[in-house]
């Protein structure tokens, strides 16, 4: 579950982060055919803090998912179900590209809210199995245990709803240790769907190294409203292939 590692290595800080970012998942399914939103991501590591700004659209046919980085570097970021990556710079006009399944647009938070995964939060489509399920204070807290290729990774995956809504999901590995957790808050009401316009994620990346990510969304819009020029961007013939 935890591509960072893979992210930082290819791309810049602030996309790796923001990219990683956008691999989480919500919502409830509605007949929306394509949305957009603006994201502002924080995050701290080591002291350090790195602010990403981008506007991010989906498209439901075919899953299309680009996000255009706007600060502190411009990139354009598309992906698909397929996992077939692109990362364009738009300036140097030079491409990265390649095809795994962890860059499948299925993976983001975008495809999970608009196709219904929020009672388990896209677990079950990779595997996972759900193990228990109780009630305390109001909320339905159920635990999901991974599927054999996870297993040495990870040991189970707990995910809390509050008035059917996602709140929290934490990742645990071997002996209980917490690996990451993610709050959803700050819900608003977009056409039909409930949606957190804010999400914060710590990852534990060590027993001394963490990160903090929190991810702001605003400015949500749906069909007709959204404006498909990035969605329709055809990236250039001649941009040059970095390998």
């Amino acid at each position: 579950m935890n591509i960072k590692s893979s992210y930082k290595k290819l791309f810049p800080a602030p996309v790796a982060l923001l990219v990683f970012a956008l691999l989480a998942s919500f919502i409830f399914y509605s007949p929306i055919q394509r949305i957009s939103m603006k994201l502002i991501s924080k995050s701290l590591q080591g002291g350090k803090s790195i602010t990403t700004q981008a506007d991010v659209y989906y498209r439901i046919a075919g899953g299309l998912l680009v996000t255009h980085i706007t600060s502190p570097v411009e990139y354009l970021v598309i992906t698909n179900d397929k996992g077939e990556f692109k990362m364009y710079d738009i300036k140097k006009n030079t491409i990265s590209q390649m095809q795994a399944a962890d860059f499948s647009s299925e993976n983001s938070f975008v495809h999970d809210f608009l196709n219904g995964n929020t009672n388990d939060m896209g677990l079950k489509s990779i595997g996972f199995q759900l193990k228990s399920t109780k009630v305390e204070n109001d909320m339905v807290i159920t635990n999901w245990i991974p599927p054999l290729d996870l297993a040495s990774k990870m040991s189970r995956v707990e995910v809390v709803h509050e008035n059917y809504s996602p709140i929290y999901m934490a990742f645990y590995g071997k002996k209980e240790k917490l690996l990451s957790k993610i709050f959803y808050y700050n819900y608003q009401k977009i056409g039909d769907l409930n949606i957190p316009s804010i999400i914060t994620e710590f990852q534990y990346l060590s027993n001394s190294d963490s990160t903090i990510t929190k991810k702001i969304y605003s400015d949500y819009k749906i069909n007709e409203q959204v404006d498909e020029k990035w969605l329709n961007y055809k990236i250039p013939d001649n941009a040059k292939i970095i390998k």
